[in-house]
């Protein structure tokens, strides 16, 4: 297993690819590693300009699915190796 992993992040001016370190899962959260990751029409209007909520910088693609890699103690209804898919209304923003 690796301690980091690359993403893509939005800076305000295009797209940029970093390393980002790899967490561990805290409680109640698991660990995905995302095998497919769509950017929706609402994040295309955000880079655009078409909405000024996005500050630059972010990590864009909350629409993602994968396989569970690693659960905290206090997530009992996911196991790893298991399929999983999310949609989520907020990302973390790279720092």
């Amino acid at each position: 297993m690796t301690d980091s992993f690359t993403a893509a992040g939005w800076t305000g001016d295009g797209f940029r690819l970093a390393g980002v370190p790899l967490a561990q899962p805290e409680t109640g959260e698991v660990r995905v590693r995302v095998g497919a990751c769509g950017v929706c029409l609402t994040e295309v209007h955000l880079i655009t300009g078409f909405y000024d909520e996005l500050q630059a910088p972010q990590r864009l693609g909350r629409e993602f699915a994968g396989i569970v890699e690693a659960v905290a103690p206090a997530s009992p209804t996911r196991r790893p190796a298991t399929s999983s898919r999310a949609s989520t209304c907020s990302a973390d923003s790279p720092k």
